[in-house]
């Protein structure tokens, strides 16, 4: 490869990931070994899904050597905002009483992502009630700038923005109602994108009646390429 694979855009991996040339094992132990070496010093990963990733990448390879791709995403790794809820694991949103906050079903908009052959490494840090512009909490504490420890990640979706700048993601999924995916693309030089209002509703469960909101809050991605 001209460039290591941590620096590739998603759609450019999702065209090399086949048996002739990548391997979703190889892709996805590419990721976490990055994560590895870039995380200490971010703190961006605070949940680590690493023997699933592996077996889900093993499953992939299997159904295309068999003839049978899983989705669009088929064998893409990719991590996503804490809150967002994942079978057996906490969306405490940075606050310690949600610590055994631990969710019997998965968000619906990360299950889709699933269900097309995405691969889930992690979750990512965030602001504590994901309402501040930098991600900061008591439960994971913070996140840094990957660019500069001195500076924030920004939030409330800041540890998607940082380890995917670090190139610890290729793309991951964050929520968004003022600025949330916004501010940390902005702060870490990556892109994103806030969906049109109620086109994509923010499932998180610390919003009731989401539907009685003036603004709503809305599940949008970022990747370090627009195209992504």
């Amino acid at each position: 490869y001209s460039s290591p694979l941590w620096n590739r855009a998603a759609v450019e991996l999702l065209r090399v990931i086949d048996p002739k040339e990548l391997s979703g094992q190889e892709g996805t132990q590419h990721f976490i070994d990055r994560v590895e070496e870039v995380n200490p010093s971010l703190n961006a990963v605070v949940i680590k899904l690493y023997d699933e990733a592996l077996k889900k990448a093993v499953e992939a390879d299997a159904a295309l050597k068999s003839g049978k791709r899983l989705g669009k995403l088929h064998g893409l790794p990719f991590t996503i905002k804490e809150c967002l809820d994942l079978i057996g694991t906490p969306s405490t949103l940075g606050v310690m009483r949600r610590k055994t906050d631990i969710p019997t079903q998965t968000d619906a908009y990360i299950d889709a992502l699933q269900q097309q052959g995405g691969i889930v490494l992690g979750k990512t840090n965030v602001a504590q009630l994901l309402m501040y512009f930098e991600s900061c909490n008591p439960v994971y504490g913070v996140t840094n700038n990957p660019h500069s420890p001195k500076h924030t990640c920004g939030g409330s979706s800041g540890g998607e923005g940082a380890i995917i700048a670090a190139g610890g993601s290729p793309v991951g999924v964050g929520t968004d109602i003022g600025g949330s995916t916004r501010i940390p693309a902005a702060f870490c030089g990556i892109c994103s994108i806030k969906p049109t209002m109620s086109r994509t509703t923010d499932l998180t469960r610390f919003i009731e009646n989401q539907t009685d909101l003036s603004i709503k809050s809305v599940t949008g991605v970022l990747g370090n390429y627009a195209e992504d």
